[in-house]
């Protein structure tokens, strides 16, 4: 029962996450209206840099899903908004998220997705993506910075690559973890990029965004549906 009420306590805060992909239709595209959502960071980017806070109204943030724990922090489908202190009792995990129904709460026995945001950016045919932590409730802070490659133009939804390279947001590794990963821009008979050259994902303990060791971990790509 205490497990039923947590879930209906948090229903708001799921209404928004996507799911995880199922078995049949792992190449479906779930990062399209949270991911690739792109900004222009033209007059900003001279001074753009790790530390620099900007206002909510200023940017068109989007909000990060992460299904994959971090160290001590693990994720379960069943509350897919947070990132939960696995050592924590049963009861002192149900109450930590109950607390997070407020959203200027803090509460370091869990990681809040909400608190965290994301910028992809096509600066002058220089892709990167800036990951953000929420400052205040209308403040965010650029906490890292990737630089992914060069577009093969200027465009700002362009993630075309020289030397027929892509960015893809669609990639999984064989527990439905989904990363975003830089392919060979040629798809298979079997529906999936040719080669991953490289994967990236979010680690959220760290506040860092990681590559993936592909000599350790299997990662797939698959085409995405169009933009909805």
């Amino acid at each position: 029962m205490r497990k039923l009420l947590l879930i209906l306590a948090l229903g708001f805060f799921s209404c928004n996450q996507k799911q995880l992909p199922s078995e049949k239709d792992v190449n479906i595209k779930k990062y399209s209206d949270q991911e690739k959502n792109d900004h222009n960071l033209e007059k900003k980017n001279g001074d753009l840099k790790i530390g620099e806070v900007f206002n909510d109204s200023d940017l068109n943030i989007a909000g990060i899903y992460a299904n994959y724990s971090s160290g001590k922090y693990k994720f379960e489908q069943e509350y897919p908004d947070f990132l939960i202190d696995s050592t924590l009792t049963e009861d002192m995990r149900y109450q930590s998220i109950l607390n997070l129904e407020r959203e200027t709460v803090k509460d370091e026995n869990v990681i809040r997705m909400k608190d965290f945001g994301v910028l992809n950016s096509n600066n002058q045919g220089n892709l990167l993506k800036i990951l953000l932590k929420r400052e205040k409730i209308d403040k965010w802070k650029v906490i890292d910075i990737l630089s992914i490659g060069k577009a093969i133009n200027k465009d700002m939804n362009q993630y075309v690559m020289e030397g027929n390279k892509y960015l893809s947001f669609s990639c999984y590794n064989n527990k439905k973890e989904q990363y975003f990963a830089v392919v060979i821009n040629k798809i298979t008979a079997s529906g999936k990029y040719e080669k991953v050259l490289k994967a990236f994902k979010f680690d959220l303990v760290k506040e860092k965004i990681i590559e993936v060791d592909l000599k350790k971990e299997k990662v797939d790509c698959f085409p995405e549906i169009g933009d909805e």
